[in-house]
């Protein structure tokens, strides 16, 4: 109540809306830290694997396109958790000291996965990356190649060495799967 000659005439009562609380009790409150941090450990405890799967990928030259396909997905996915469970441990972790060490260890493998995913961005959309999806995808099948004539070496140079690997490498990416 806040005055009892309230209104026009004087004769109202004023009363305040009531208003939640704004602050939990305590043991109510460390209830919901403690909950908040179970949930953030199993989170953490799933997302770890992931994090070093996606940092320990090959260069994505070495890849097939199915293989860079999955890689791909697979570190936007680390990138994404990490993102959403960040300010979650830095809400948890306040002035303890380990878990600020873990949080910084977090940022820089959050850091790591954004410039890799950064890298996965710029490689497929890259020339090399389209020719090799054009040579995976290509309607010529190995059996269907017109057989290429060994190139004729005549009198011996260097040249017709370099030529004859060439020739020799052209077929193996024709005939690979």
């Amino acid at each position: 109540m806040v005055s009892v000659r309230g209104g026009f005439g004087g004769n109202s009562t004023v009363l305040r809306p009531h208003q939640e609380r704004q602050h939990l009790p305590g043991a109510a409150r460390r209830k919901l830290e403690r909950s908040e941090a179970e949930i953030v450990a199993g989170k953490l405890r799933l997302l770890t694997p992931l994090i070093a799967e996606a940092l320990a990928v090959e260069p994505f030259e070495h890849l097939r396109d199915d293989q860079f396909r999955e890689v791909h997905q697979l570190i936007q996915l680390a990138v994404e958790e990490t993102t959403k469970l960040l300010p979650r441990l830095a809400a948890i972790a306040g002035n303890d000291v380990a878990l600020r060490r873990l949080l910084d260890l977090l940022g820089l493998q959050h850091r790591e996965l954004r410039y890799q995913a950064e890298d996965a961005d710029r490689w497929a959309t890259s020339w090399d990356y389209r020719l090799a999806t054009y040579r995976s995808e290509s309607p010529v099948l190995p059996e269907e190649e017109p057989e290429l004539p060994p190139p004729d070496l005549g009198p011996y140079q260097p040249r017709d060495l370099i030529v004859l690997a060439l020739h020799g490498l052209h077929r193996e990416q024709v005939a690979r799967p």
